[in-house]
């Protein structure tokens, strides 16, 4: 980013991570007066390189002794050079509720005391401030910290930094406190990232907030959109003209308002378009009743159509439609028969303007389609309606075949073979044996035959899908002639997979679980690992956790049953838990979003590449192992209810050949679903049917 013309440098960083960049004078000079530098644009220029909030970026003096505030002017002279450092914090999230708050005194209590600790924290955070009062009902004391909170904020080189707002309800003195600090608020210095606002007592067209100028998510509800269109001065419409270069998630949420909000946010959309250099990816939200997000849908066809029809060479139309990456639909009360309807709505309106050839190479939108059911509040007229968050990622815990969890000792290779090789004239014999000394199985080989085909017969035999063979502590491979060695130690490894329990786009908050089991012999502790991702082996997915389970009592394999339980609470936080059935110990560990968690570029790079890394073979095996835990868990279901002896001795059964066979193939399991349901005759509502197809694969 050098230039001739630039003679003033900023670096950031130190030894071989150090980077210098050039900025021309004039990008960075007062306008009036053209001898002093403004630190506010020396950091909205380097947000630009670094693709971060100005209010991220550190400007130290030449001595790096002091950070420079965004409001501070230099003279040119003296500032030659200044060094950067991008700012990030721990994540924080608050959430004042007014209802909650009445509850009790004790509850107010600790409302308070929570605020205390929180809002005015020193040490350095990102704060997500979430305010709901619909009623007026928000005690004085807790109404005057978060107006001192509001009224303080500042430009800061350290501290509590509020980064996300979400304002619902009737919040005069909130608004009032945050027009008094306009100053800061519409400064490059500001901190808010998003803002999320459903308000009752305001005025569209009046500036009931401040103009907020480094929002990146923007989520709109009815009072702040007026209906007519014709009227284009109105708060929000000047928001969004004001952020649109650095916006890449947008919502707007229509449920009262009618097919207006959406017309009035899409014409926006559309015939604005960004700068040429700004290539962000962008998330759009739509929430509404059925009808009117199938004419908003309609809609957002018609303008793609209109903007590719304006595409020339050497024509730049850079809109926040035509990047589009994600289209989160929220649909209130309609059944599922609809969803597929909705679904090729949503495919027609992306592909719309565009060639069969262009259909095909155009970027990919990923779209979730969900219904929701808001709260109604005590005013009829409203809606609560935050926006519900999804999961962006499966998760899942490890597991050996879909159902057995190993211990805290190394359970991926659980057999162990002495394998005596005598060699003849024309064949090689082969006895494999136990640690004990048993002989376990035995066969006999061409005098070609090589170790490959003992793996071929391992598998045939006793199930082990791999293998591996050792001489001492050496590794024999596979296309060695047997008739080489004498003897040889041979290892079964077991596949070690992610089990999903909680599917990619799951809604939040959610809790779903299901049953394992152990998968050695006496096994008296199970190790519970917990991963997010959307490939087959663990290896390939990212771990967020783990802890073991001890105390479970000898059994033999595939007895004892373990719950394994994940909730998901409103704010992101992941709890999983399991429980031995049996005697009811229990195991837990709880996961938040501030560290160990994959990076948005990471979640994308995943999504879109599911089954990088993975063999030819694993769809096929991804199959079989869903279907394997899903029977596992259906005999469980009829396991727990009174059966007669017949039925329940054909459950037993069914769970025994699953342990016994641990590689079994989906059509397999089908048939023996359908044997045992057959014997119990319970397909009613007591035991729920699952039904293992194609379309069940999480």
């Amino acid at each position: 980013m050098q230039s001739e013309e630039a003679d003033i440098i900023l670096f950031c960083g130190h030894g071989d991570e150090r980077q210098e960049f050039a900025l021309p004078v004039a990008a960075i000079v007062h306008p009036c007066l053209p001898h002093l530098v403004e630190i506010s644009r020396v950091k909205s220029e380097a947000a630009k390189v670094f693709n971060v909030s100005p209010w991220r970026v550190r400007v130290l003096s030449q001595d790096g002794q002091e950070d420079l505030p965004a409001m501070r002017t230099i003279e040119v002279e003296k500032a030659s050079r200044f060094q950067i450092t991008l700012l990030k914090a721990p994540a924080k999230h608050i959430c004042i509720d007014a209802s909650l708050c009445r509850v009790s005194a004790s509850l107010l209590e600790s409302h308070v005391k929570h605020l205390k600790e929180n809002l005015f924290d020193k040490r350095s955070c990102e704060v997500s401030l979430v305010i709901t009062d619909w009623d007026c009902a928000m005690p004085d004391i807790v109404t005057d910290f978060l107006v001192e909170y509001l009224e303080s904020r500042a430009d800061q080189p350290h501290g509590n930094f509020l980064v996300q707002l979400d304002l619902h309800g009737k919040l005069h003195r909130i608004l009032e406190a945050m027009i008094r600090n306009r100053v800061y608020y519409e400064s490059v210095a500001s901190s808010l990232e998003t803002l999320e606002v459903s308000l009752q007592g305001v005025e569209p067209h009046d500036d009931f907030l401040p103009l907020f100028p480094n929002l990146r998510a923007l989520r709109m509800y009815k009072p702040e959109f007026p209906r007519n269109i014709e009227i284009p001065d109105f708060f929000f419409g000047r928001l969004l003209h004001l952020n649109f270069d650095s916006l890449n998630d947008i919502a707007v949420i229509a449920l009262l308002s009618g097919l207006s909000v959406f017309r009035n946010l899409l014409s926006i959309l559309a015939d604005r378009s960004q700068k040429d250099e700004c290539k962000k990816q962008t998330t759009l939200w739509m929430v509404g009743n059925l009808a009117d997000v199938q004419e908003a849908l309609k809609l957002l066809g018609h303008h793609l159509q209109s903007l590719r029809a304006r595409i020339q060479p050497g024509i730049a139309v850079n809109s926040f439609l035509l990047r589009l990456a994600k289209l989160n639909i929220h649909i209130e009360d309609f059944g599922h028969s609809c969803v597929e309807d909705v679904r090729q709505l949503t495919e027609a309106a992306l592909n719309k303007g565009l060639s069969d050839d262009a259909i095909k190479s155009r970027s990919k939108v990923l779209t979730a389609i969900r219904t929701t059911s808001p709260a109604m509040i005590a005013n009829s007229d409203c809606h609560l309606m935050c926006l519900i968050d999804i999961t962006p990622l499966s998760l899942g815990i490890e597991t050996l075949d879909g159902i057995c969890v190993g211990s805290n000792k190394n359970c991926s290779t659980t057999g162990v073979l002495t394998v005596k090789i005598s060699t003849g004239r024309h064949c090689s014999h082969v006895a494999c044996g136990n640690l004990a000394g048993d002989e376990v199985i035995s066969a006999e080989f061409d005098v070609t035959g090589n170790v490959s085909a003992l793996q071929d017969y391992l598998q045939l035999h006793l199930g082990w899908n791999r293998a591996s063979f050792f001489l001492d502590h050496q590794e024999v491979q596979h296309a060695m002639s047997l008739s080489n060695y004498e003897i040889l130690t041979v290892m079964e490894h077991k596949d070690v997979v992610m089990s999903t329990i909680i599917p990619r786009n799951s809604t939040i908050p959610t809790s779903k679980r299901q049953i394992f089991t152990t998968c050695m012999d006496n096994q008296e502790s199970v190790l519970v690992q917990i991963f997010e991702g959307e490939r087959l082996r663990t290896k390939n997915n990212n771990l967020l956790g783990k802890f073991v389970l001890d105390g479970i009592p000898p059994a033999p394999k595939g007895v004892p049953k373990i719950e394994v339980t994940f909730d998901i609470d409103a704010n992101g936080i992941l709890t999983v838990s399991a429980i031995d059935k049996d005697t009811g110990l229990r195991g837990n560990v709880t996961i938040t979003n501030e560290k160990g968690r994959l990076s948005q570029a990471e979640i994308e790079r995943m999504v879109k590449e599911p089954y990088r890394c993975e063999d030819e073979n694993d769809d096929q095996l991804r199959l079989d192992l869903m279907a394997r835990r899903k029977l596992f868990n259906h005999l469980q279901d009829h396991a727990n209810v009174s059966l007669e002896s017949r039925a329940e001795d054909a459950v037993q059964e069914a769970l025994s050949w699953m342990i016994r066979n641990p590689r079994l193939s989906e059509s397999d399991l089908l048939v023996k679903q359908r044997e045992v349901d057959d014997i119990v005759g319970r397909r009613d509502a007591t035991v729920p049917s699952r039904l293992i197809n194609v379309e069940d694969v999480d």
